[in-house]
């Protein structure tokens, strides 16, 4: 990748591994629909002021119904989804499951994208990252049903992203990324207008709440989605999922520290079978400057 790219990388992989928590405290008081549908008109202020004015609206209402596809895919069902299962899982589990993007892209591009297929070296990395989840579930919410279904969410939620990374990098990587990314957003909204209204607070939420609904929005969802499909068309949806590398780390980390969340030896073991499997199926290949790096120590005296 670019420079711009890796700073793209950082700062997604950083502002996703943030959502996490902010989901779990504004869940408190708003419906996993009314907080999805709040960050998606957040999200609308933010970017179509900024779209209209470059005019990359106009050229992509003729696809709306392949952007419906990815709005369903990406934002709208997700989003849902992934607010629902942290009522009954911690945020720092729900940000390691979603490490299994990477896993789950190699997994449909057996059958839609010969350019993300595994060789053998990727899918044995697709076993060791399957072995992992298999055993964060085992070790962290074993027998405990209301644990069980909040990771089955996120899990359908992770494939869910899978699928709208493969459908972006076919439809739209020659498109400009904020107009794609304000029509999801666009439609989000309108696909969840209805179900917000019916599931909406008879009271005005708390401060925090509003401030974690507010940086979900503008930070965490308009900023990251556009600096996110212009990194899938820069260096494809399986490198570009590798994100996911990180965002369990930050999900970790702010979990333990600002919710006293805990997280076993087990669980600490599969997040790391979980991101060794990822590596590998995404070609478990080092960054050129780290390669190059270290071959310069290893001819130094």
């Amino acid at each position: 990748m670019t420079a711009r790219g890796w700073v793209q990388f950082a700062t997604v992989s950083l502002l996703w591994g943030v959502v996490y928590l902010l989901i779990k405290i504004a869940g408190d008081e708003l419906s996993p629909a009314a907080l999805t549908f709040a960050r998606a008109v957040l999200a609308c202020a933010v970017l179509l002021p900024l779209a209209a004015r470059r005019g990359v609206l106009g050229p992509l209402r003729a696809r709306l119904p392949t952007i419906t596809v990815l709005a369903l895919l990406d934002v709208a069902v997700p989003f849902v989804l992934i607010a629902l299962g942290e009522r009954w899982v911690p945020s720092s589990l729900a940000g390691i499951l979603i490490a299994t993007v990477p896993l789950l892209v190699a997994v449909l591009a057996l059958r839609w994208d010969h350019t993300e297929r595994v060789d053998r070296p990727r899918l044995l990395g697709l076993i060791v990252g399957l072995v992992g989840v298999a055993l964060l579930l085992g070790v962290q919410v074993a027998g405990d049903a209301k644990g069980l279904l909040g990771a089955g969410l996120i899990l359908l939620a992770s494939l869910m992203y899978a699928a709208a990374s493969l459908l972006y990098k076919r439809e739209f990587s020659g498109d400009d990324a904020m107009g794609v990314t304000t029509w999801v957003f666009v439609v989000s909204a309108s696909l969840l207008a209805v179900p917000a209204a019916l599931t909406a607070p008879s009271g005005v939420p708390s401060a925090g709440t509003l401030a974690a609904v507010l940086a979900l929005g503008v930070f965490c969802t308009a900023i990251v989605f556009v600096l996110w499909y212009s990194l899938i068309a820069s260096v494809g949806a399986g490198r570009a999922a590798v994100v996911t590398y990180v965002n369990p780390a930050v999900a970790v980390v702010l979990g333990v520290l600002l919710l006293d969340e805990s997280l076993s030896g087990g669980g600490v073991a599969g997040l790391l079978l979980i991101l060794a499997g990822s590596w590998l199926s995404t070609g478990g290949r080092l960054p050129p400057r780290l390669v190059a790096l270290r071959a310069r120590a290893d001819v130094r005296p």
